[in-house]
């Protein structure tokens, strides 16, 4: 008869193994269970950062577009022959007044001179340079979003919200710009708590963020190169796990084209504050689990010596017997 080495199973390693048997298919569905969490968590942080991040494009676009409504509403009251400069000074004067954000308004000519402005460095200064000018004065554009320039005036970021007033003809009778400050478009961004949000212009440019500081032109430049602003630049969504542009913190997140401006919106939180939940939620069912295990290990052990020893004690009677001895 073949022997074999295989040493004979006792019984507390049997109920171990009994156990074991029963625990690691738990043990794969509770890691199959943790690893959906995580994955549901954080598709579901990322499209709540996209939803935000399309919410605050919209709201930037809404802010351009009632500022467009309302140069030409002013342009077109004054657009005809005979207003003199000063009066149109005085109702260019009223409308920054009106709207916080507007450092100053100008009427042009259609040739690029400036006529009226309530800024008067500007006064009689040529704008004809002006890529903004040139789209409505040459390529037929009705309104143009500058990215942010540096202003002529104190060299501070502005931008220049333009809108062309023509004639029943089409000829361009002249353009209302406003010059406005970029911390204005940080009323439509969004408070995310630990996390963050902007809006970058058509050159990939910081416009402005939340939380809102005052930021050197090297930073407002920072997101220019990031792969995720150029894709959305170019009309693509980006969601998910990225390196911020600013100071490549892992972030969990999305950017978003704004199609009507050209610009894009940005929001997202810090990628270990954002799954910090599921996290916790993790260790605390891990914590359970291996509690239960080592509760029922203990238990396993303890029913193990409970049936072994009577049956060492026999083993050992059994074996005095073999060996002469009387019965007890």
């Amino acid at each position: 008869m073949r022997r074999s080495w295989l040493p004979l199973p006792t019984i507390r390693s049997a109920l171990v193994a009994l156990l074991a048997l029963a625990f690691a298919p738990l043990l794969a569905f509770g890691l199959g269970e943790l690893l959906s969490d995580y994955r549901g968590h954080r598709a579901a942080e990322a499209n709540a950062a996209a939803d935000a991040a399309r919410s605050i494009g919209v709201a930037t676009e809404a802010f351009v577009r009632d500022l467009v409504r309302v140069e030409y509403a002013v342009g077109a009251s004054f657009a005809g022959a005979g207003v003199a400069p000063n009066e149109i000074e005085r109702t260019l004067a009223r409308v920054v007044e009106a709207m916080p954000g507007i450092r100053d308004m100008t009427w042009i000519d259609p040739r690029g001179r400036v006529v009226a402005t309530t800024e008067p460095r500007l006064a009689g200064q040529s704008l004809f340079a002006r890529d903004y000018f040139h789209e409505i004065a040459d390529r037929g554009a009705e309104w143009r979003v500058s990215p942010v320039l540096k202003s002529i005036v104190d060299r501070r970021a502005t931008v220049v919200v333009a809108r062309g007033i023509r004639g029943p003809d089409g000829e361009l009778r002249g353009v209302v710009a406003a010059a406005v400050e970029p911390d204005a478009f940080s009323r439509v961004l969004r408070n995310l708590g630990d996390g963050a949000s902007s809006v970058c212009d058509s050159a990939g440019t910081l416009v402005a963020r939340e939380p809102a500081r005052a930021l050197e032109w090297s930073e407002r430049r920072l997101p220019s190169d990031h792969p995720w602003v150029r894709a959305a630049l170019g009309g693509d969504e980006r969601i998910g796990e990225f390196r911020s542009f600013v100071n490549g913190e892992r972030r969990l997140g999305a950017i978003v084209p704004i199609p009507g401006l050209g610009w894009v919106a940005h929001a997202s939180r810090p990628f270990d504050a954002a799954m910090s939940p599921v996290r916790h939620a993790a260790l605390l069912h891990g914590g359970v689990f291996l509690a239960i295990a080592l509760g029922a290990l203990a238990g396993a052990i303890l029913v193990a010596r409970h049936i072994a020893v009577p049956l060492q004690a026999l083993e050992w009677e059994a074996a005095r017997l073999a060996h002469g001895g009387s019965p007890a």
